[in-house]
Formats: C-alpha cells, sequence, structure tokens
C-alpha cells in the first residue's frame, strides 16, 4: 500500500511539472462593484479616490515613542517630567513602569506613606493617575527596592508634559520611570 501511494505522487509531481500546471502568478481580482486600488488610494466606480483608508502615517506602530526620567531627592519627594508631546498630537500612554530606591523606611519593606503617581493634562483639564507598586528588595547598599511595571491608557494633550512624581518622608530617594506609547493626529 505504501509503494503504491508514492508511486501516485511521483506520477503526479511528474505530471504537474511536466504539463506547468503550477505558476507563481496571481490574477488581480476586479470585484464586480468597480472598487479598486489606485495609485494614491482607493479608486471609485465615479473616479474620486479616497487616500485616508490607504495610508498607515497615523498609525501607532509609525508613531510610537518611549521615554524615561530620573527623579532623585534628598527628603521631602521628587519628580521628573518627559518631553512636551508635539503639536498637532495626542500621547497615548500604554505602559508605565519605575523602579525606586529608598534610603530608609518607617517599616522595612514597606513605604511608609511614599506614594508614586503621574500627572498630565486632558481636554485642559489636570489629571491625576496613581501607580501601584510592590516591595522587592533591600539591596546591597540598604536601599528599600519598590517596582512598578502597569499596562496603563492615559491620553495627554498637545503641547503640554506628563509628570511623574514621588511623594515621601524619607530622607533619600532615586526613582526612573519609562513609558511607553504611540502619538495620535488631532482631529482638525
Amino acid at each position: 500500500m505504501r509503494e503504491k501511494r508514492l508511486l501516485y505522487f511521483v506520477l503526479g509531481v511528474m505530471a504537474v511539472v511536466s504539463t506547468g500546471a503550477v505558476t507563481n502568478q496571481i490574477a488581480p481580482l476586479a470585484p464586480a462593484s468597480g472598487v479598486a486600488l489606485g495609485d494614491t488610494g482607493i479608486r471609485f466606480p465615479d473616479g474620486t479616490e479616497q487616500t485616508t483608508a490607504a495610508t498607515d502615517a497615523g498609525s501607532a506602530a509609525r508613531n510610537s515613542f518611549s521615554a524615561s526620567c530620573r527623579a532623585f531627592t534628598i527628603g521631602g519627594g521628587g519628580s521628573c517630567r518627559f518631553p512636551a508631546v508635539p503639536a498637532g498630537k495626542i500621547m497615548v500612554v500604554e505602559f508605565v513602569s519605575a523602579d525606586v530606591e529608598f534610603a530608609e523606611s518607617t517599616i522595612p519593606g514597606t513605604l511608609g506613606g511614599v506614594e508614586l503617581w503621574v500627572e498630565y493634562a486632558l481636554g485642559g483639564s489636570d489629571q491625576v493617575h496613581t501607580l501601584v507598586h510592590h516591595y522587592q528588595y533591600k539591596d546591597s547598599a540598604e536601599y528599600d527596592r519598590y517596582k512598578t511595571s502597569q499596562p496603563i491608557r492615559l491620553y495627554v494633550d498637545q503641547q503640554t508634559t506628563l509628570t511623574a512624581v514621588i511623594n515621601d518622608t524619607v530622607d533619600h530617594l532615586n526613582g526612573t520611570f519609562w513609558i511607553t506609547g504611540h502619538y495620535v493626529d488631532m482631529v482638525p
């Protein structure tokens, strides 16, 4: 039975190769509606072309960003500011991470009243989003390390900034914040 299958396979391959039945050309499909892909977009039966449907210039992949900022202070909290959002764009922040170290805490392994948040403007109104953070470990220099990493969806107005804030009552802190996301064109 196995030999029979192999023979049929070989005969089939030889038949296809000898007749040239396999080609690498794909014929273009002409839809019955008369809508076709033109040079700059989608061409309609009346001759007009829609260019916005065929462009990806405003896609998240073309307008992505990644930024970081560092906050350092000796007592009383600290903040850092990310670069301003370009004119005509809205910044969509999709992910926020932070790594913060403190010289001391009121209770080992706790933040003792320390908070992490981001401030930004949306529709001309000030917004605040608190970041959930977790104790990780005490490093070799005896600093308590806290981290956050969370998906998020923040919309930041054009020509404004996103600020990361650490509010604390401890003697020394050092923190780095990272954000990723994309820019969206504002509707005229």
